[in-house]
């Protein structure tokens, strides 16, 4: 070779070195010194454990530093590990390039913030990366698309926003990819996303996407996950979804905008064992084939316009344990062979559709039950006694509906209900001393019924109390005088329209919380309680049309919240304070036809 081919070859040589790229070999003080000036970028304060063993003194520990896992080796650092650790700061201080070997990295749940470098890109064994939970915002960076060992890629609730690079769809390993709970929006055109042959797991819920159904998903066969709700999506749920994504178990699509039918080919994913078709514009009655998907646990198809009745096929979802079709306009009865099938329900919720008939007794199979919606329906018959079978109810709501008869004594002994709702039906006899056995009751509401009889004395023993609604029934008597000082939650009292009478207990708001009161269009007498001077939280009272008497001079204080008051219609006397005065939030003042004099100014 001639001198001049030697120096030739030399040049070529170099030439091609400068333009590969340079390979940095990791060693622990390079990683080390990498890690500590990313520590020292951080906001304050740090966890004590950060900060004391991520130091170059203790450099000799390095694989025993809090948050980091070093390889097999014990030489090089793969792991980091900070999830949940409440830090603050950027990743621009972070030399990605001198944790070559790094194969995880998860800063779930932090305030970390600003842009994901592209320099991210240089993690080229990484494996698993998690920057969920946290501010990160901007776009994100096309060069993620090089980390061709990625198995899991989580984005999951930050500020990111613009398009999803298309170059993301290009890695070959990941089977988890979560975009949810970000501002991601629609490419101009989803034909340069392709389909990704190991993702098993999808989410691209809550985001700004709008227009066309994502066409790259349906080419990832091997999901058992997907999640796109809570986007505006618009149109029809593509027919190929069902036979292209046969293997799905998961499929969320609630909220997404979607029109059109039901489609009777849902039966081809018959792995589902949970379908959200939520809040949509679905307009079509319940397909039959619907049934066939018999690995269901979780169906809601509530807030759409489906009609008709309830397939019979329906009965095979027997692992069906929450179910949800409030909110549509479904007919028919609620069949006794559905329900009887439906045994592992924990959740069923029919509210605000159009059931007629009789709730079968065969409701009272529904041993695991906690939560049972019937409400705004046309369900009529008495209240079946066998729902006192179900111990495990936690919610009843059947209210607005034409149940009649008495409340089954039964319902009396579901000592773990929190909830119990009845109004606007037409249920009639009296309430009983029992109802002191429902020790966890928060809220009792059977108002616009036909009740009648005394509150009995046992109403003071529910001491989680916050709600108490029993107005416009026929009820008499008086109000047990511990009601009030026994029940130290009580929020809201409504005892209108009935005929009771005596004084109201003098404690009724003991506990400083009480905040709506109407006990108007009653025969209550005496004076008003004198609790009620000092109860600030109080927003709306409602006293007229009884025969309170007494001073009402000092019976008010300043009430803060109030807005309105009534007390027209009494017997009081007296002169009203000043401190009315001070109620900065009244609207409504209205205490005629009483014998009061006195004036004041609204500050």
């Amino acid at each position: 070779m001639t001198t001049f081919q030697k120096v030739h070859a030399l040049l070529f040589h170099l030439l091609l070195s400068a333009l590969l790229p340079l390979k940095i070999t990791a060693s622990p003080r390079t990683e080390a010194e990498a890690i500590v000036k990313w520590k020292n970028s951080l906001s304050p304060p740090l966890p004590p454990s950060l900060n004391s063993s991520w130091s170059l003194t203790n450099l000799a520990n390095l694989c025993n530093w809090d948050a980091i896992v070093c390889d097999n080796t014990n030489t090089t650092v793969s792991e980091i590990n900070l999830s949940g650790a409440n830090l603050t700061g950027t990743l621009t201080g972070l030399d990605f390039a001198s944790l070559p070997n790094l194969t995880q990295l998860n800063l779930n749940g932090n305030n970390f913030g600003g842009s994901i470098p592209s320099a991210i890109g240089n993690l080229s064994k990484l494996t698993f990366l998690d920057l969920g939970r946290n501010l990160f915002e901007d776009i994100l960076p096309y060069e993620l698309g090089q980390l061709r060992e990625l198995q899991h890629l989580s984005f999951y609730y930050n500020n990111l926003n613009g398009t999803i690079p298309y170059h993301l769809m290009n890695l070959p390993k990941v089977s988890y990819l979560d975009f949810g709970s970000n501002y991601f929006t629609s490419p101009p055109d989803w034909s340069k996303y392709s389909g990704m042959p190991s993702l098993t797991f999808l989410a691209l819920d809550s985001n700004k996407f709008t227009a066309e159904f994502p066409r790259f998903i349906m080419q990832c066969h091997n999901l058992t996950c997907l999640d796109i709700s809570q986007n505006q999506w618009n149109g029809t749920i593509p027919e190929s979804l069902y036979s292209n994504l046969a293997r799905l178990e998961y499929l969320y699509l609630t909220n997404c905008s979607l029109q059109g039918k039901l489609s009777p080919n849902l039966s081809m994913l018959s792995n589902l064992k949970e379908l959200d078709l939520s809040n949509n514009f679905l307009n079509s009655t319940i397909p039959s084939e619907l049934g066939l998907c018999t690995n269901l646990t979780f169906l809601s198809l509530a807030v759409n316009r489906l009609t008709g009745p309830l397939p019979m096929s329906l009965a095979n979802l027997a692992k069906i344990s929450e179910l949800g079709l409030s909110d549509n306009s479904i007919s028919g009865q609620l069949p006794a062979s559905l329900i009887s099938n439906w045994t592992q329900l924990i959740s069923l919720q029919v509210q605000n559709n159009k059931f007629t008939g009789k709730t079968p007794p065969q409701i009272g199979l529904l041993k695991k039950i906690k939560y049972l919606y019937l409400y705004n329906n046309l369900f009529s018959g008495s209240i079946p006694v066998e729902i006192g079978n179900l111990k495990e109810m936690i919610e009843l709501d059947i209210s607005q509906n034409q149940f009649s008869g008495q409340i089954p004594s039964k319902l009396w002994n579901l000592t773990n209900i929190q909830v119990m709702i009845l109004f606007l039906n037409e249920l009639s006899g009296t309430i009983p001393v029992d109802i002191g056995n429902l020790s966890s009751l928060q809220i009792f509401d059977v108002n616009s019924n036909n009740l009648y009889g005394e509150l009995p004395e046992t109403i003071t023993q529910l001491t989680v109390l916050t709600k108490f609604s029993v107005f416009a029934n026929n009820f008499t008597g008086s109000i047990p005088r511990e009601f009030g000082k026994s029940n130290p939650a009580l929020i809201q009292i409504y005892l209108s329209n009935n005929s009771l009478s005596g004084e109201l207990p003098p404690d009724l708001c003991s506990n400083g919380k009480l905040s709506m009161l109407t006990a108007n269009n009653n025969s209550f007498s005496g004076p008003l309680p004198k609790s009620l001077r000092n109860c600030s939280s109080l927003t709306r009272v409602w006293l007229d049309d009884n025969h309170f008497t007494g001073n009402i001079t000092d019976a008010f204080g300043v009430h803060p919240n109030l807005v309105f008051i009534s007390l027209s219609r009494n017997q009081l006397v007296g002169e009203l304070s000043p401190e009315w005065g001070e109620c900065v939030n009244l609207t409504r003042l209205d205490m005629g036809s009483n014998k009061l004099s006195g004036k004041f100014h609204l500050s």
